[in-house]
């Protein structure tokens, strides 16, 4: 059984997925700038700043050229979102638009707070050493092997959170990599746990 909390992420996984596998035949990475035509990439721009304000995009947010892919006449956008003084924020924003820079598919959209209108989603307070610190507080289980711990980017919640996974059994075959564990969600602005559940490969 995978925990809800994993099924919606493979869900939000596909969606994506599936729209690039479509287009993939015509798909092309951009090199520059230069190669996007400026009204997709300065409305593409306005979308964030709309979501967080023009300032935090100045400070922390950058265009990824590198990793931006033209579709057919579609466009993949994707951003680097950083902050320098906390360095585990760091990590990528990204969604889909079309030819004039209008998002399309905004269940696609990855990595992108509300900062204007929760304000208090973008504070990141809680770092790392923290995080598993709150964990091990609240008794989460040790487990066999060593935590995974990730900030990452949580579609069910629409914020960003510490991930912290604890193994509790794990073997391998020739029928693959089969285990299960707990996963914890922990609030990176106030350290509050928003979750802790089950996983299972089996």
């Amino acid at each position: 059984m995978i925990p809800n909390i994993t099924r919606r992420i493979v869900q939000s996984l596909l969606i994506v997925t599936g729209t690039f596998i479509f287009y993939q035949c015509a798909c092309g990475r951009i090199n520059s700038q230069s190669e996007i035509p400026d009204k997709v990439l300065n409305k593409a721009n306005k979308y964030i700043i709309a979501n967080v304000g023009k300032d935090y995009f100045d400070k922390y947010i950058k265009p990824d050229f590198q990793d931006t892919k033209k579709i057919h006449s579609l466009y993949e956008m994707v951003y680097n979102f950083k902050i320098p003084d906390k360095p585990y924020v760091n990590t990528k924003i990204t969604f889909i638009v079309d030819s004039t820079g209008q998002v399309i598919n905004k269940e696609s959209v990855i990595g992108l707070p509300d900062c204007l209108s929760y304000p208090e989603k973008c504070q990141f307070n809680i770092d790392e050493a923290q995080a598993r610190s709150i964990a091990q507080k609240n008794n989460f289980p040790k487990g066999i092997k060593e935590w995974i711990v990730e900030f990452k980017w949580e579609p069910k919640y629409d914020q960003y959170v510490w991930s912290v996974l604890s193994t509790l059994r794990e073997t391998s075959g020739s029928f693959g990599t089969r285990g299960n564990g707990q996963i914890m969600l922990i609030d990176p602005n106030t350290g509050n746990i928003i979750s802790q559940n089950p996983w299972y490969v089996r």
